[in-house]
């Protein structure tokens, strides 16, 4: 029973990466239309396009997206939004997820990718870890994003977390950039994309449901950046409590056990209930 579990799975896994490739390639005419645009109705255009074609893929690998507290995302201004990082599907369940336009922060070794790199370029602003002046840059450009009316996502761990038994350590980019610009920072719980596929296998993909939360937003107005450890020791502490408790409970559960915790744990200018 095991071994025609795995072999399923190994289909399984090859029907979603094939079906993967199609669509990039039947979008590339698309993505070289759009690209040819003025930024403003380029980002605009690709973000629509993008959270086309991942609904499709998504749903076409019975993988089915559910999404909750939308009415903490805000339609008429921008937020710094902070998501757990856990496998690649990450990137298009955001686009499942996020109803308006936003540009996030990826790996620049992911722009070396034929075709893709036209679509990756275009939705992310790329950051060389490895290079002080590159992260600066990049810090600049999203800095940008948020005036020009995006919304930002940040991966504050910075890399996938394959143990899933607690977050890994936050970088400071996402919290300097939040008090900086005076933006509310909006974590967004991935659940379970890491058992839809496998961070350390392309051959991991399983079908089912594929949960996100957003939580209560944290203010950053009057913080300065003296406080930008306590800012995101609090998110950390905020997001992984939540997340370990969405993953052991029922989805019915979580919105008292959130309330519960905001009571008890208040940031000093308390989440945006």
């Amino acid at each position: 029973m095991q071994l025609l579990k795995k072999i399923g799975t190994i289909i399984f896994s090859i029907y979603v990466m094939l079906l993967f490739i199609v669509i990039i390639l039947v979008s590339f005419p698309i993505v070289l239309i759009i690209i040819c645009f003025k930024k403003q109705k380029r980002d605009a255009l690709m973000f629509k396009f993008l959270r086309i074609i991942s609904n499709v893929w998504l749903r076409c690998c019975f993988i089915f997206p559910a999404i909750q507290n939308t009415n903490f995302l805000q339609k008429n201004s921008t937020q710094v939004i902070i998501a757990n990082h856990a496998s690649y599907l990450d990137a298009p369940v955001l686009y499942a997820f996020i109803s308006s336009v936003f540009k996030t922060l990826g790996k620049a070794e992911m722009a070396s990718i034929p075709i893709f790199k036209y679509i990756y370029t275009s939705a992310v602003v790329t950051v060389n870890r490895g290079s002080t002046m590159a992260r600066a840059k990049s810090f600049l450009q999203m800095q940008q994003e948020l005036q020009d009316g995006l919304n930002v996502v940040f991966f504050p761990e910075g890399t996938f977390n394959e143990k899933q038994d607690a977050l890994k350590p936050f970088f400071e980019g996402a919290f300097n950039l939040a008090i900086k610009t005076q933006k509310d920072i909006l974590p967004l719980l991935l659940i379970d994309t890491q058992f839809r596929m496998q961070p350390n296998t392309v051959l991991g993909f399983t079908p089912g449901l594929c949960k996100g939360i957003y939580l209560p937003a944290i203010s950053t107005k009057n913080i300065t950046l003296a406080q930008v450890d306590a800012l995101k020791d609090y998110c950390y502490n905020y997001m992984n409590t939540i997340l370990q408790f969405c993953k052991a409970n029922k989805p019915q559960t979580y919105q008292a056990f959130i309330h519960d915790y905001i009571t008890k744990n208040p940031w000093p200018l308390a989440p945006i209930c």
